[in-house]
């Protein structure tokens, strides 16, 4: 996969929602990976981490000041400016976040990806399917994900994603019958385990702030990362990574529309 056109160069028109924060040393653009639920209010304010970005000519008026339902949070702002190697010399600043950092909700396991049995699938419920032994689906390395997906009120059923669609079909076929399909995964557990390991290893290095596996819709599992921007070396290590195994959410990119 290729990031060489998200690592900043000095220049660089750059843009990103993020709080902001200030000390006896300047003011700060800080991500939080985890948006807040409440207000700090007049608390002490939180240390400076040290991925810590100085934004120069901050707006302080443009600073959200309550929580909002276009997405706004107080103490956050979206700032575009200059990248100066750890800089932002802020041209524009709006407490609005972009649309894309506005919340979305995850997969909707509702409608199996494959086709219905003859009959179409059976009644049942998904507690049912939730008491079938998960620990070995879990142990299973050919199993790489199992999901409960809902096509009908009345009707579950277990879709079960294995590198060998044969051997989990004579493994989990006698236990779940018709209530389970059995889908190829694109990738082997040991081939998302190798790259969320990577990213582990080099947490600080590459400003990440969360790794975490997601299963789309399709019941396809995807390595994702939560990071303050692409690094040199992570977009040199990505050069070998195939495509769609993994997703990076950079807080700071250039800006392509500048």
């Amino acid at each position: 996969m290729d990031l060489m056109p998200l690592v900043l160069q000095v220049g660089d028109c750059v843009t990103g929602w993020g709080e902001i924060r200030t000390d006896d040393d300047g003011v700060w653009f800080v991500v939080v990976h985890a948006v807040p639920l409440m207000f700090r209010g007049d608390g002490p304010p939180a240390p400076r981490p040290v991925d810590a970005v100085r934004l120069l000519h901050h707006v302080p008026s443009a600073v959200a000041t309550d929580f909002r339902d276009d997405g706004s949070i107080p103490g956050w702002a979206t700032v575009t400016g200059i990248w100066l190697d750890g800089v932002i010399d802020v041209l524009e600043q709006t407490p609005v976040p972009p649309a894309s950092a506005r919340r979305t909700f995850g997969p909707r396991w509702v409608t199996p990806p494959g086709p219905k049995p003859v009959g179409g699938w059976p009644r049942g419920s998904a507690e049912d399917l939730y008491k079938v032994d998960t620990q070995a689906l879990r142990e299973d390395e050919n199993c790489v994900s199992a999901i409960v997906y809902r096509p009908h009120s009345n009707r579950a059923v277990m879709v079960v994603a294995a590198t060998d669609v044969g051997m989990a079909e004579s493994m989990w076929r006698p236990v779940l019958g018709r209530r389970v399909l059995i889908v190829q995964s694109q990738w082997s557990k040991g081939q998302l385990a190798a790259v969320r390991d990577e990213l582990v290893e080099n947490w600080d290095d590459w400003t990440i702030g969360l790794v975490s596996e997601v299963v789309d819709e399709h019941s396809q599992t995807r390595v994702e990362a939560l990071i303050l921007r692409v690094m040199p070396a992570m977009a040199a290590w990505a050069r070998a990574v195939p495509d769609g195994i993994l997703q990076i959410h950079p807080t700071l990119r250039p800006d392509l529309q500048a």
